[in-house]
């Protein structure tokens, strides 16, 4: 079992190698498969942990998993399909006021080239790195996808399972934290 300092948020491993997950980021359906992927590869490297060189293998291979990940997004490798954020409509767009969700710009998006948008549809959106920040993914391209956003939102998610067991994205990915440089 490991127990991050969030509440509620949790992963362990039961002893025929299943994974029960409770409140990480990485379970959500709206998560891009891209990064629910890889996610749960991390799990599974983790899940093989039975003893302390183990774990220092796992560890080894969860910086080679995340390397690889952060590069294919940085290389605008990933299918802009796999980086969708996949978000189902509470109501009709005309019923939000106010401050709209990036689901909701999504679907405005798609209404303006002709699509009807209903309540439950479910609006597959990416992130781009010009304005207005999000793009249906039916009308993004590759060269449009924001990499850092994405890698930002990993940067989150894998914290949340990191966390639990003592370590960071950050220093998994080779960064300096302020803590290791005055120690």
């Amino acid at each position: 079992m490991a127990f991050s300092s969030r509440k509620k948020n949790y992963f362990g491993v039961f002893p025929d190698g299943t994974v029960e997950i409770r409140g990480l980021t990485g379970k959500k359906s709206q998560t891009p498969e891209y990064l629910k992927k890889n996610f749960y590869d991390a799990l599974q490297i983790l899940s093989s942990v039975k003893s302390p060189d183990d774990f220092e293998r796992a560890r080894a291979r969860t910086r080679e998993l995340l390397t690889n990940m952060v590069n294919s997004l940085k290389g605008r490798k990933v299918p802009v399909q796999d980086l969708a954020f996949n978000v189902m409509m509470g109501k009709p767009t005309a019923k939000y006021a106010g401050t709209k969700p990036q689901h909701v710009r999504a679907a405005e998006a798609l209404e303006q080239k002709g699509r009807e948008i209903k309540a439950g549809d479910i609006i597959g959106y990416v992130k781009t790195r010009s304005p207005p920040y999000i793009k249906p993914v039916d009308l993004a391209k590759a060269d449009e996808i924001d990499p850092d956003k994405y890698i930002e939102y990993a940067h989150s998610m894998f914290d949340q399972m990191l966390d639990a067991l003592d370590f960071s994205f950050d220093e998994i990915m080779g960064a300096t934290t302020l803590d290791g440089f005055w120690s």
